[in-house]
């Protein structure tokens, strides 16, 4: 007992110092495993690294099989790579990688995300490396990007290869002489029964490899009969073990040679020849390593493994594959072949000759006779591809003989046997992942893996690249949590810019009378944005700067603001915000208030991501032109006709309803990952939106699809940090809305009260702003009044707010900001909000109704705007249900509108039961409203189809305006 108490003290103590150092820890039954972290440039997510974690018994005695490890001799310090295996002919090693193999090499690595794993543990996916099973390493796959951007716990394993993995040598019993891969199967229960302790679940193992690494895997998959198995799903990667051209068992010539080159060989013979055969045996494990190294590589010595029936079945197999139940993503490469040229020294393909290549396919065939059996297809191939040459040609015939025939072969042998199975097929030419020297190999052997694992040189990779790793380490992963949905679902997130200072996300809001704020987005933190400003695209001479840049838990961008101040009024400035990857743009400054130049403003409420993932495009999928500035995809959505017709409003309203990113879960390709799709669909649309928002002020206030990470009632604590309670709303809005502007009325008590309005007011949720002949006021119909529907207790169950500072703070703005308003400066009054009381389909917002409209009428508000229903309304002044019998000719009551057909995943609404006051419904397609203030006593509104910009309502609004105050 004393001892296990001891052994315990040891461990808390070693682990409270590794924590007050910061450094991540495990303990395993073993003992202590102390790590370190990492973070990536583009990711905000902590990683724990393990390093060079002991599996089994280190240095393993010499061709034998491994030997469980029960305990660690003290803390492992599990911060640097391990060494290498003994290797042989390994192109890719550093002298010093050379200086440090070694038999003491039993040893994995773990990566894991430092935040704590959901109940039940995070999917592992544990990775065997390749190598022809004579060479290759865990350090060379760096598992951080896969638990970065994708959540799970990766695992890379070192492993016996060549003769120290598969001697042959004759004196074993012949289970015992396949020992890499029984070093394989050691480590896969060392992840059985420690993985928990990393975040992951051993439940949730997907193994998968490369090359002789899949193939590896493969013979697990044909031959474990554990039950339960130690994996649950398996990706092949350019390899397999059950269909080969070549014999797959390895026999006892090498050994003989190895012997013999040691000076090993036995003089015993005859009946004691099992006698000399344990001499030979013993001389030869206590032979120096690297001597046998020298041999190895100087006589190119070819140890493969034997069909034991325990870790390797002889193929073809005779019988059915009989494969391990588990579900399977299998592929190849496009040109697996090319790199066979870097391979064998070959530097000008168009100079091989006949006789060179039936030697080379002789070489590459294993055998005169297999080389002149597939012969005769190199003239099929060249027939197929006319511009191949004779190297090219065999390279392909390599390809399709070694690779994609038996990924074809295994994956319908798979469906066969009733598996969920995938095959995939890559054929991507990335410029800079090709070899030194050779320019055009196209998708060679191992060309993926770079993209898989998220390492490709970051420094000249362009956005396609750094979308297709993404999308292909998506799909791994994805596959890797839910092995029985598809490898292809999966959040699509935009890629991320090669210059992480680029701006995204470009937003303009009126922050005041003579200011414009410039918002935007970077996948890095910014020290001090800035943003560089003038009347000239060529004199960009002025400069503002701040020091905002923030973001939240689970978004990949920070998002910066910056307000430039002492603006002309209405009048163009050119700004280039500060970046090595930034465009000049322009805007238009605010009209000061009072000007009585005519204007129009566009209404978009309830608009989503549209294209690639399905989303709102699929309303007319077959309209495509090409539009400059946009996505072609978005010509036929609101965007577009927001961009063909820029020039004809001076600033965007949009209340409520944005990206649409809390309905994730309509595609399910999402399914696996909430998280990151709830991400990636906010920063598609703000990408989409950018053009708009980057060129006129794009002014918001919240509705109900900001407030959490799903539109399902009482979910909010479901939800991650940064995915509820507006979170991104607030972080993307609240620095670039204003409050309300001072009051340039005459009369004192106006100044008073937008004093006042100014103090309550609570951006992005609720404010004012002055423009020209119109004072704006933006309300929060989702929180902050009696019986709000997002509020906490509230009908939606969203459990959002309240973010006033007591509970009328709200109202009471919005009755100091009303009663401010001169009509002699700024004649009109709009109030936007969300959620109607007035709509045509369903029943409208009774609280907000209750809470808002006294205020509206008592007033004189001109104009409601309100969205949340999917299609586009117009309502005469009405006031208590009750129509205004003036109509349209100087109404006390408001007019409403709804402008929520501007378009989204979840469609249009149907217009439903006309009532007596409503005036136009439409719900065909897309649309949205547009507003125009002709004079102080006549404003329009047109409703406009997205499509092709038809005007489907208009209808002009007549007031005297002859009250300086109104209270009514």
């Amino acid at each position: 007992m004393l001892g296990k108490t001891s052994v315990l003290f040891w461990a808390l103590l070693d682990s409270a110092i590794a924590a007050s150092n910061h450094a991540p820890t495990a303990v395993l039954g073993s003992g202590l495993v102390i790590g370190t972290t990492t973070v990536l440039p583009s990711s905000t997510a902590t990683v724990n690294k393990f390093l060079s974690i002991p599996y089994a018994v280190t240095p393993p005695k010499r061709f034998l099989p491994p030997e469980p490890l029960v305990r660690y001799d003290g803390p492992v310090n599990a911060t640097q790579p391990p060494p290498l295996c003994i290797q042989q002919n390994y192109a890719h090693e550093t002298p010093a990688q050379v200086a440090a193999e070694s038999e003491d090499c039993l040893y994995l690595n773990v990566y894991a995300p430092a935040r704590p794993s959901c109940k039940g543990g995070r999917a592992v996916m544990f990775w065997i490396h390749g190598g022809d099973l004579t060479s290759g390493t865990s350090s060379a796959f760096d598992g951080t990007s896969f638990a970065a951007n994708q959540d799970v716990v990766v695992v890379t394993i070192n492993y016996r290869v060549n003769v120290f993995g598969f001697s042959n040598a004759p004196n074993l019993p012949l289970e015992s002489r396949n020992v890499g891969f029984l070093d394989q199967r050691m480590a896969l229960a060392w992840v059985q029964r420690n993985i928990a302790a990393f975040g992951g679940d051993p439940r949730k193992v997907t193994i998968f490899g490369e090359s002789s690494g899949a193939s590896s895997i493969d013979r697990l998959l044909t031959t474990m009969r554990d039950d339960p198995l130690p994996f649950r799903a398996a990706i092949l990667q350019s390899g397999q073990a059950t269909v080969s051209p070549f014999p797959n068992d390895g026999g006892p010539t090498a050994w003989k040679e190895l012997v013999s080159a040691l000076n090993c060989t036995s003089s015993s013979s005859g009946a004691d020849a099992a006698a000399g055969e344990r001499e030979e045996f013993a001389c030869v494990q206590n032979a120096d390593a690297f001597a046998i190294r020298a041999i190895l590589n100087s006589a190119a010595l070819d140890f493969g493994p034997v069909n034991d029936n325990v870790t390797q079945r002889a193929t073809p197999f005779p019988d059915a594959r009989h494969a391990a139940r588990v579900p399977l993503l299998i592929g190849s490469n496009g040109q697996e072949g090319m790199n066979l040229g870097p391979s064998y020294g070959i530097t000008n393909f168009s100079s091989v000759t006949e006789p060179v290549l039936d030697q080379f396919l002789t070489v590459i065939t294993g055998s005169e006779a297999v080389a002149a059996e597939v012969r005769p297809l190199i003239g099929e191939i060249q027939a197929a591809y006319p511009w191949y040459n004779l190297f090219e040609a065999g390279a392909q015939l390599y390809t399709e003989v070694v690779y994609q025939c038996p990924a074809k072969i295994v994956a319908e042998a798979s469906v066969r046997d009733s598996i969920p199975t995938w095959r995939y097929y890559y054929n991507a030419t990335i410029p800079n992942l090709q070899p030194e020297g050779y320019p055009t190999l196209g998708a060679f052997h191992g060309a993926d893996l770079d993209m898989v694992w998220g390492t490709y040189p970051a420094a000249n990779a362009t956005e396609q690249e750094i979308a297709l790793s993404a999308f292909l380490q998506t799909a791994w992963a994805t596959f890797a949590k839910d092995p029985a949905v598809c490898a292809a679902a999966a959040a699509n997130y935009p890629p991320i810019p090669a210059d992480l200072t680029t701006p995204v996300h470009q937003r303009l809001a009126i922050s005041g009378p003579n200011a414009v704020t410039v918002g935007w987005n970077t996948y890095q933190q910014l020290s001090q944005p800035c943003v560089q400003y003038g009347t000239s695209p060529d004199d960009l001479s002025s400069q503002a700067c701040s020091t905002s840049s923030v973001t939240y838990p689970s978004s990949r961008t920070w998002s910066n603001a910056v307000t430039i101040t002492g603006l002309k009024p209405a009048t163009t400035y050119y700004y280039k915000i500060v970046s090595t990857n930034s465009t000049v743009d322009h805007f238009m400054s605010s009209r000061v208030a009072g000007d009585k130049t005519p204007f129009t403003i566009s209404v978009v409420i309830d608009m989503g991501v549209y294209g690639a993932d399905g989303y709102t495009i699929e309303n007319n999928p077959a309209k495509r032109d090409t539009i400059p500035s946009i996505d072609p995809s978005l010509n036929h959505t609101t965007i577009g006709r927001l961009a063909q017709t820029v020039d004809d409003y001076e600033f965007v309203v949009h209340p409520g309803d944005l990206a649409y990113a809390d309905d994730w879960i309509e595609k399910a390709h999402n399914w696996l990952d909430g998280r990151n799709a709830y991400q990636a669909i906010l920063e598609t649309f703000y990408n989409q939106l950018a053009p708009i928002s980057a060129r006129k002020p794009y002014m918001a206030s919240p509705g109900n699809h900001e407030a959490d990470c799903e539109e399902v009632a009482f979910a909010a604590t479901l939800c991650p940090d940064g995915q509820k309670n507006f979170t991104d709303f607030i972080n993307r809005f609240g620095r670039t809305m204003p409050t309300a502007f001072t009051s340039t009325s005459a009369s004192d008590a106006a100044r008073a009260n937008a004093n006042r309005a100014r103090q309550l007011a609570n951006p992005p949720f609720w404010y004012s702003f002055e423009y020209g002949m119109v004072h704006f006021v933006m309300i929060d119909t989702e929180t902050d009044f009696a019986d709000a529907p997002d509020a906490p207790g509230g009908s939606a169950g969203l459990g959002s707010g309240p973010f006033g500072t007591y509970a009328n703070q709200q109202l009471d703005f919005l009755a100091a900001d009303l009663a401010s308003v001169d009509r002699t400066v700024t004649p009109w009054l709009v109030v936007g909000g969300h959620r109607p009381w007035y709509t045509t389909g369903g029943s409208g917002c009774a609280p907000c109704q209750a809470a808002f409209e006294p205020l509206l009428y008592k007033y004189g508000v001109d104009l409601a705007i309100f969205g949340h229903v999917h299609n586009s309304q117009r309502f005469a002044p009405v006031v208590n249900n009750t129509a205004d019998p003036a109509g349209m000719t100087n109404p006390k009551a408001p007019m409403y509108i709804v402008a929520g057909g501007a378009g989204n995943i979840e469609g249009l609404s149907s217009v439903g039961a006309n009532v007596s006051y409503n005036r136009f419904a439409y719900a065909d397609d897309f649309s949205y409203a547009t507003v125009s203030f002709l004079d102080t006593q006549r404003m329009r509104v047109d409703f406009i189809r997205s499509d092709d910009g038809a005007l489907l309502d208009s209808s002009i609004l007549f007031k005297e305006h002859d009250e300086q105050f109104v209270v009514q």
